[in-house]
């Protein structure tokens, strides 16, 4: 070996020794500086390729790879890190095809499986992916790594058990696996174990105390927390704040017209079938276009006919699925948006960091569970039942309280109210989300069946009561807290809509639950009639049933204390059984401010009206 080749190994040695420590911007300059050097080497730019990847530079990566395989047509790893390259860039179809090349050409590592399995898994091909996870798992038993990655796609097929046990043995073999532990952390949340699931948020971030991910998925699993008060889940804002800080950057008003039409946008995930646009869409059709433009800024593989019915509605659509975050900020301040409407930022895949980056002079937080915890978001859109005046919540926005802040279309495509419905004892229902069932909620149910024995609790959302472990749990909370075994039943089936909105027809009252109070579901229940006991919380997402309950005048509904939260269900289970009650409690619904789309869109105008005033003041100095 001769001087320069020596040179060349030690350095290379020392920048992937960076690299593998996570110092991932100075690897990629050691890698950059290597190839100055040295010139044009495979290995450099398949490893280039991979750190500029994990920096979110996704279209450097893509090309670094492809300039190794263009040097070394037959390398594997260079194609595998270019099909990871690819996936991250949201390229499913070509990142399969890349790790599919890679497997091609070393068939006997595991690690190329499982990129394939990576590829396959976020191009929606779960089953596919619990193949290649497997496949590499044969050549590499129970790797950590690999094991973290089945679990979640176990998680995306179903298989919440064995997604259970493949994420539990992850860790067995490695406890501070960060992937395993995140994974393990989403689903212990979506199961209704949201303390478990801080805990592992925790015990990653001691690992990786930067990642703005797990500080999101500590922050959305707190609120729905029993064990900790309002001032431990906004601590954990804060930190997920800090985390998400960036350079100061102001955003000029090009045009301080105070009246001059509006361009909002909205920054969204959910923009297809989805609960927030059912809640979304009725105001947005009314908008006056005279006053506002919509400027969309969607990201997600979806597109439905919901998706269309928004792009029908748009004066401007842009797709930031394969922009990263300080890009797709960069996208919206050339767009010119004055006012940046971010939704329901700590849900699903929604992307709240974009608004770290000063997307727009205005930044509002809409549908969301709580404070961002963002510097740069200026407001949050509530109502006074949901955030009060004397609340104790922390919020780094400055509420802005709507009159009436549900609205849905009114329900006059739901199934008919069955007005035949035979006697019988009471049957209690939710049909939420399990992970908003903690073991308080259990506690109270379990109570409410014991003081009426003859009581049946219906449990229905998705197919996620097929989960053996999910009613294994909540039947020994209820049955502990002196319900009996057979009151309980648990529907596991997949509906469509009217199959799910007909299973009303045979439940007598619906039990909201909390500290995360229903929203869709509670309308849904309404509108068939079905009427709601709610338990007052201090937080917003435990008022939200609350509000829309007080917006129909219902305000008896909402128990101020365990014992009245019971008295009162075991009261409204004498009333619902009269078709003529369900049909006037729909009637009720329709006619009121949750079904009132023009409504709901004058007042977001004044609104949005509002804040572009004071923002206008502000540059002026007045």
């Amino acid at each position: 070996m001769g001087d320069q080749d020596t040179a060349f190994v030690a350095r290379a040695q020392q920048v992937m020794a960076l690299h593998a420590g996570g110092r991932l911007e100075d690897a990629v300059a050691g890698y950059q500086k290597l190839l100055a050097d040295f010139g044009p080497r495979a290995g450099v730019l398949a490893n280039l390729g991979a750190a500029l990847k994990d920096l979110g530079r996704y279209d450097a990566a893509v090309a670094a790879c492809r300039d190794a395989l263009a040097l070394a047509p037959d390398m594997a790893v260079a194609q595998a890190n270019l099909g990871a390259a690819l996936v991250s860039a949201g390229r499913y179809a070509d990142g399969e095809t890349a790790c599919r090349r890679a497997v091609e050409l070393a068939p006997g590592s595991p690690e190329t499986h499982a990129n394939l399995g990576d590829a396959l898994l976020h191009g929606g091909q779960p089953q596919a992916a619990v193949a290649a996870y497997r496949q590499a798992l044969a050549l590499k038993p129970q790797a950590p790594g690999i094991l973290a990655n089945l679990g979640l796609a176990l998680r995306r097929c179903g298989q919440v058990d064995e997604a259970l046990a493949a994420l539990t043995l992850a860790l067995r073999q490695d406890p501070r696996q960060v992937a395993a532990l995140a994974n393990l952390a989403a689903l212990t949340w979506e199961v209704g174990r949201p303390a478990e699931s801080g805990a592992l948020y925790k015990a990653a971030l001691e690992v990786r105390p930067g990642d703005v991910r797990l500080h999101r998925g500590a922050a959305l699993s707190a609120v729905y927390r029993e064990d900790v008060d309002s001032a431990a889940i906004a601590d954990i804002h804060r930190r997920f704040g800090e985390a998400c800080r960036r350079p100061a950057r102001p955003v000029a008003i090009a045009d301080p017209d105070p009246k001059r039409r509006l361009r909002i946008g909205f920054l969204s995930g959910d923009l297809h079938r989805h609960p927030l646009a059912a809640n979304l869409l009725p105001g947005l059709r009314h908008h006056d276009k005279r006053a506002v433009s919509l400027h969309f800024y969607a990201h997600g593989a979806k597109n439905d006919e919901v998706t269309q019915a928004f792009r029908a509605l748009a004066d401007g659509w842009c797709d930031i699925s394969r922009l990263d975050d300080e890009a797709a900020a960069a996208r919206i301040r050339e767009d010119g948006i004055d006012i940046l409407v971010s939704l329901a930022g700590h849900l699903d895949d929604n992307r709240p960091v974009i608004c770290a980056w000063r997307a727009a002079p205005v930044q509002i937080s809409l549908y969301d569970v709580t404070t961002s915890g963002l510097d740069e978001m200026d407001y949050i859109v509530a109502d006074r039942i949901m955030v009060p005046r004397t609340g104790e919540e922390w919020f780094i926005e400055r509420p802005l309280c709507l009159p009436t802040f549900y609205v849905a279309d009114p329900p006059l495509d739901f199934p008919a109210i069955r007005k035949d419905r035979p006697a019988g004892p009471p049957v209690f229902g939710c049909f939420n989300n399990p992970a908003k069932i903690g073991p308080g909620t259990l506690a109270l149910w379990g109570r409410l069946l014991a003081a009426r024995p003859d009581a049946r609790l219906l449990l229905k959302y998705h197919d996620f009561y097929a989960t053996d472990e999910i009613r294994t749990r909540f039947t020994a909370h209820l049955t502990a807290s002196g319900a009996g075994a057979d009151q309980i039943s648990f529907v596991s089936s997949r509906d469509g809509r009217d199959t799910l909105l007909a299973r009303y027809d045979g439940v007598d009252v619906a039990l909201d639950t909390s500290p995360f109070s229903g929203s869709t579901v509670t309308f849904q229940a309404l509108a068939m009639g079905v009427p709601v006991v709610t338990l007052a919380h201090t937080r917003m997402m435990g008022r939200w049933s609350g509000a829309m309950l007080t917006a129909l005048g219902l305000e008896d509904w909402i128990a101020a204390t365990p014992d009245s939260y019971i008295a009162k269900a075991v009261e409204l289970a004498g009333l619902s059984g009269d078709g003529a009650w369900r049909e006037a409690l729909r009637a009720r619904l329709v006619a009121s401010s949750l079904c009132d789309g023009p409504k709901w869109a004058r007042r977001m105008e004044r609104l949005y009206r509002a804040v572009w005033r004071r923002a206008v003041k502000k540059v002026a100095g007045v």
